[in-house]
């Protein structure tokens, strides 16, 4: 008989634990015992067997309560952080100027959406700054211009916002 099937599912739940985790499994924990009525852990002690000691069904309920509002609260903190990092994205790109977006506008309508434009353009330096353009290796070191395409990541999201100027 193979009894390799507790460890996989033991290892199947504790597969991305890490110190982080614990640490807050352990305060959420703490907080359990703290916080749980003494009749709650009385009728828990009530079906406990005999065998073993007294109340570990008990703290063995009050740890698996734990690692699963763990998981929730690390599932919801992980929602959250994308959820502000789209909204961070899509403010960037709706709070443009306006000679940043027809900046933008008359980038996107050249050919591969790359364009030349001169090192010293202040509305295009300000647009690298924030990321949305991407400045390459100027064309000569005689000419003082570079090729500019936009980001791959905001690439979709300025198309998305400024299709009524194209």
């Amino acid at each position: 008989m193979n009894n390799n099937w507790w460890q996989e599912l033991v290892r199947f739940f504790l597969q991305k634990l890490d110190i982080n985790r614990i640490v807050h499994m352990l305060i959420i924990f703490i907080i359990l015992v703290i916080c749980v009525p003494t009749s709650f852990k009385e009728a828990v002690n009530a079906h406990n067997p005999e065998i073993f000691g007294n109340y570990w069904m008990y703290y063995l309920l009050l740890s698996c309560l734990a690692f699963v509002i763990s998981a929730l609260t690390r599932g919801i903190e992980n929602l959250l952080a994308k959820l502000m990092n789209t909204f961070a994205r899509d403010a960037k790109i709706r709070f443009l100027s306006q000679a940043e977006k027809s900046c933008l506008v008359e980038l996107l309508k050249q050919p591969g959406a790359t364009a030349q434009r001169s090192d010293h353009n202040s509305i295009v330096e300000g647009l690298v700054d924030k990321g949305i353009l991407i400045k390459t290796t100027p064309i000569s070191p005689i000419y003082p211009y570079s090729t500019y395409f936009i980001s791959d990541k905001h690439y979709a999201k300025i198309v998305k916002h400024l299709q009524h100027y194209l």
